[in-house]
């Protein structure tokens, strides 16, 4: 391609780049300092070229020097040749110009020689002075002469003066005077300086006036050339002198002025030197005096007024005006003034610089055509090389960032500095997070090198402290974490193998990390390890075959289960060694075509062991398919469940059977009486459920195992006296038992269930003691009572509840009230679960006194009582019982503790005299553990001294455990609690629980008080109040509510009484009326409150 046509297409397709190259130098001086190199590498789109070497930079460098210095001697030889020129045509001007001077100042001396040697002109002269007085006809005369010669020579005045006083005697111009004809003009006279030669005979040169400037107005320069007129005596006997004025602006200056110079415009100067002083005359007629100029100028013109300077030398200086000049400097004449020639150096070298600065500009434009040239041809190679390199990096880009496999890029010291999005996924970071992050912090620090799990890495705190390796590659491959665990960012982890490798990307050396999530792989070989040794351990019998059927592999288990040899099964059909048809429903051939299609069989099977046993198996049957779906092999798994199945069976039995009594049991009930009901030709059934009564005591009493023995006895009773075929028994649960019949005759029915209980009421032997127990029965029939087993079961149970309330060992056929009572019962107890926190509970206080003739108030009893917003007053008797039943008791007594307390305290705090307060305690209490804590805790919060509580318990309570009760009541008593026995000879009455238990007071039955008119009544009463006395025991009557009673306990010891004979259960308020003030008599008949009852 020509250079031209090169040249444009680059111009044309790179401007903007060399633009941006052309202006780098500036951009770069006008930023912060930074790398040149880099740079241009920016501004030309070169950022992929690496930074030079240092041999590159050494070459590049010393090659620019070698050029410089080249150019340099190669503008010196050029500057000195022109300078050699410019000295050669400085000389000629100046030589010139000085002759010229010199021919014309020659000039005038020979017309001044002419004018003084004309004989005529001196003697008319002579003549003119020697009549003393000349006339103006002389005078015209001589004028006219003088005229005519300054008109042919051109001279600008001819004067004849005194010599010795400067009298002007004839003056072409009329200026006749006596004065000097100058005035105030400064003249120059040469005639007077010490170096005028010598002009010719009795003759002197003139030097030139002073320079005047124009600009300040004075007169124009005069040049003076004088000759003495010998023999022309004026008074005073001084000569006369002849003068002839020249202008040199006419004569001499144009002399100075010579376009002989080809190229370059110099300037001629006279310059002289006047002591420290210097006086210059340029080329226009203006004369300067120096007085004052700078250093450089003061040797400039120092050498120009040397002597030296005749040697035509060439002098370099700085001129007036301050430029640098070439000089040459000839004197003139024999006069002290000397004819300069100057030049300026800039015009010398102009040619020159113009020269070198084209011959720079070509050179730079040759190198810019063959660096567009180069740069052109390098960019094609680059441009194909960077093709394949971006398609190569596109690719590794694609593979980089679709990989399923997790990859990051990393520098050479451990930075991630790029990542893909499987990566970023399988860590659960984004990608903004994970640059930046070193590899290690990737890593848990736990590597994973055999079944074992993770453990510490050995290097961990080298991984924690490597920072900038440079040599991070063989770091990593030195590394034992080659699997660790890695952590995600929820915190979770995942066993990574990682696979390091060096990879260069734009010249800089990176690391690929490539990262495998292995969690699954290594739990699959962990599977496969377990499964290898279930294969090995298990108990199960498991056999493989291949398509044909031929035994390939077995275990162990196999070999016990059917008593065969490896070389008996390997190797051989399968089907014939688990073939046994007589017992086996499905054949070997079944199975397979089942598992063709169905990919699975399992069911019971049976084998022949090698010693003739017959096994029973559950055997599971499952194919492997290969690739394309086709059955490769088929697994047997033979689990031997001959003892499963005798256990079955026995499972079978208990499921339906009650293992204590060996009667059917509930299920069996369950399921004889739907399929009696669901009979087409169902008839009527009697459904009776016996419960024994008072069963719970025996298991408390006489123990668990006795309770059972009890019950199995009953059940043997039962079924013996049980003659009818038809009628069936079932276990129900617990105490009871359920009787199907067919349904007879009221009267027969009635008999037979009378015969039945008294068959259970007869004695028993209950591990070898004898034992009487009654039963209740609860009677229903079918279809009249219900049509499902679940409401004839629940009626049942209605009317035995019924049975058993009134008194027990009796029946009660069901009635439709019985449902109802079951209602209320449960709509009371849940009304009663919200009971407390509405407020509905309260306390009355019952007064405690002692008998006298004037009866004191010694105390008090809180009795709970109910105000239901819809059911009004509930009896204490009909909700205790629920709230014992529903767990509901605790929190009661809890309140009840709490609330007496609080009253007690109220009481002390208002500046009365308070009472003992006694409060009544069930028997969940004591299974409380945290109830002695609760009494201590309330008692220390309303600070209540000791013996102001009591704490009243009944005796079936406290003999159901009698060790915990014994110690919880020692604990009370530590408390200043006093404990009451409450309801005293109604239960299992023992002098020994009583000596036992830390009791303080007992509590007379009302029930004895009321049979006090009786005898035996009294005897009663009359021998626990002297148990009591003997056990050094307090007693208190409740109930009292006649005067009879009173008398009667008063005079048999017992001084305490509780009834409404001396006071109802009354409110808090009420009852504090009492406390006014402590002895006062209370009276005899105290008012019944209204509404309110015991």
């Amino acid at each position: 391609m020509p250079p031209g046509r090169l040249l444009h297409r680059f111009l044309r397709q790179r401007g903007a780049v060399l633009a941006q190259a052309l202006t780098l130098p500036v951009q770069w001086t006008r930023r912060r300092p930074r790398w040149l190199w880099a740079d241009i590498r920016e501004r030309l789109g070169l950022a992929h070229w690496g930074r030079p070497t240092p041999l590159v930079l050494f070459s590049g460098i010393a090659a620019l020097i070698a050029c410089g210095a080249v150019a340099s001697v190669l503008y010196r030889d050029a500057q000195r040749a022109v300078r050699d020129e410019a000295q050669s045509l400085l000389n000629a001007v100046n030589g010139l110009t000085s002759h010229s001077m010199e021919t014309w100042f020659a000039d005038r001396q020979a017309d001044l020689d002419v004018v003084a040697g004309d004989d005529y002109f001196v003697q008319a002269l002579r003549n003119w002075l020697q009549q003393g007085r000349p006339n103006d006809i002389q005078r015209s005369q001589l004028r006219n002469y003088l005229e005519r010669i300054k008109a042919f020579y051109g001279y600008q005045d001819i004067l004849v003066l005194s010599a010795a006083t400067d009298q002007v005697l004839l003056s072409v111009s009329g200026r006749d005077s006596p004065r000097s004809p100058y005035g105030d003009m400064e003249v120059i006279d040469l005639s007077h300086t010490d170096n005028l030669p010598e002009l010719g005979n009795g003759t002197s040169v003139a030097a030139p006036p002073v320079l005047m400037s124009h600009k300040s107005g004075a007169e124009p320069v005069r040049w003076l050339i004088r000759r003495l007129l010998p023999g022309t005596e004026y008074s005073g006997g001084s000569d006369l002198e002849l003068r002839f004025e020249l202008d040199p602006t006419r004569s001499a200056f144009p002399l100075m002025h010579h376009d002989t110079l080809p190229t370059w415009k110099g300037s001629t100067w006279l310059i002289r030197r006047i002591g420290t002083q210097y006086e210059c005359v340029n080329p226009s007629g203006q004369r300067i005096r120096l007085t004052h100029t700078s250093p450089d100028v003061e040797r400039w013109l120092a050498a120009l007024t040397h002597d030296e300077s005749r040697s035509n030398r060439l002098i370099e200086g700085t001129s007036l005006n301050g430029e640098q000049v070439l000089s040459y400097s000839r004197r003139f004449s024999s006069t002290d003034w000397f004819i300069t020639t100057s030049l300026p150096t800039s015009e010398v070298y102009a040619d020159l610089h113009t020269q070198v600065r084209n011959g720079v500009i070509g050179a730079v434009g040759v190198l810019l055509l063959l660096a567009a040239w180069g740069a052109n041809w390098w960019r094609g190679q680059r441009y194909r090389a960077l093709q394949r390199e971006n398609t190569l990096r596109s690719n590794f880009e694609q593979i980089f960032q679709n990989s399923r496999e997790m990859m990051l890029l990393a520098d050479i010291h451990g930075r991630v500095i790029d990542v893909n999005h499987a990566i970023c996924h399988g860590y659960g970071r984004p990608r903004e997070d994970m640059l930046g992050l070193r590899f290690r912090q990737l890593c848990s620090g736990q590597s994973v090198h055999s079944a074992r799990g993770a453990v510490q890495c050995p290097r961990r705190a080298e991984c924690q402290q490597q920072n900038d390796t440079p040599d991070f590659v063989h770091w990593l491959a030195a590394s034992p974490c080659a699997e660790a665990l890695h952590q995600r960012q929820d915190g979770s982890s995942f066993i990574a193998e990682t696979n390091f490798s060096e990879v260069r990307l734009q010249n800089q050396p990176l690391v690929h990390v490539l990262i495998r999530d292995i969690t699954a792989r290594r739990s699959a070989e962990d599977q496969l390890r377990v499964a290898a040794n279930i294969y090995r351990e298990t108990d199960q019998a498991i056999v493989a075959c291949d398509f044909a059927g031929i035994a390939t592999q077995a275990n162990a288990a196999y070999y016990a289960l059917t008593g065969h040899r490896p070389e008996q099964v390997l190797g051989h059909a399968l089907g014939p060694l688990l073939a046994y048809e007589n017992l086996n429903v499905v054949d070997y051939d079944t199975i397979l075509a089942h598992c063709a299609e169905h990919r699975r069989w399992q069911g019971e099977r049976y084998v022949r062991h090698a010693d003739g046993s017959i096994r029973a198996t559950w055997h599971t049957v499952s194919t492997v398919v290969d690739t394309d779906q086709n059955i490769a092999a088929y697994i047997h798994i033979l689990s031997d469940i001959s003892s499963l199945k005798e256990t079955h069976t026995r499972l079978d039995y208990l499921t339906r059977y009650d293992p204590l009594t060996s009667l059917p049991n509930r299920a069996s009930l369950n399921d004889a009486l739907r399929k009696a009901l669901r009979s087409d030709q169902s008839q009527a059934l009697n459904v009776a459920l016996i419960g024994l009564d008072r069963f719970n005591l025996i298991n408390q009493s006489m123990g668990l195992a006795s309770g059972d023995s009890l019950l199995n006895a009953v059940g043997s009773r039962l079924k013996e006296s049980l003659q009818d075929p038809s009628t069936q028994l079932f276990r129900f649960g617990g105490d009871e038992f359920v009787l199907i019949a067919p349904c007879d005759g009221h009267c027969n029915q009635e008999a037979k269930i009378r015969a039945l209980l008294d068959s259970i009421c007869k004695p028993l032997a209950v591990d070898g003691r004898p034992l009487r127990v009654t039963a209740s029965m609860g009677i229903v029939t079918y279809p009249e009572h219900g049509d499902t087993a679940d409401i004839l079961l629940q009626r049942a149970h209605n009317a035995m509840r019924v049975a058993k309330e009134q008194g027990g060992n009796t029946y009660r056929l069901y009635e439709a009230g019985m449902d109802q009572a079951a209602q209320d019962i449960l709509a009371l107890g849940q009304a009663l679960e919200g009971a407390l926190e509405r407020g509905e509970l309260s306390l009355f206080l019952q007064p405690q006194v002692l008998m006298q003739e004037q009866p004191r108030l010694i105390g008090c009893e809180a009795l709970l009582r109910w105000q239901h917003p819809q059911l009004g007053f509930v009896p204490p008797d009909r909700f205790i019982p629920i709230a014992e039943k529903n767990g509901l008791i605790g929190r009661i007594t809890h309140w009840v503790l709490e609330e007496a307390c609080r009253i007690w305290a109220g009481w002390r705090d208002q500046g009365q005299s308070p009472v003992p307060i006694a409060i009544n305690i069930s028997a969940a209490q004591f299974q409380e553990p945290q109830w002695l804590d609760a009494v201590a805790a309330t008692m220390h919060r309303y600070r209540i001294p000791a013996g102001q509580l009591e704490m009243e318990m009944t005796e079936s309570s406290i003999i159901q455990q009698p060790e915990s009760v014994i110690a919880l009541m020692h604990s009370l008593k530590a408390l200043g609690i006093k404990l009451a026995i409450d309801d005293f000879g109604t239960g299992y009455s023992s002098l020994s629980y009583l000596y036992r238990y830390p009791v303080h007071k007992l509590k007379i039955d009302r029930s004895f008080v009321n049979r006090i008119d009786t005898e035996d009544g009294r005897a009663i009463v009359g021998a626990i109040v002297a148990m009591a006395t003997s056990l050094r025991m307090r007693v208190i009557a409740e109930g009292v509510e006649e005067q009879v009673q009173s008398d009667f306990l008063a005079s048999h010891g017992c001084i305490e009484a509780q009834g409404y004979f001396y006071g109802r259960p009354m409110p808090v308020d009420q009852f504090k009326q009492l406390l006014r003030p402590l002895g006062t008599p209370i009276l005899a008949k105290a008012q019944p409150l209204p509404g309110v009852s015991t």
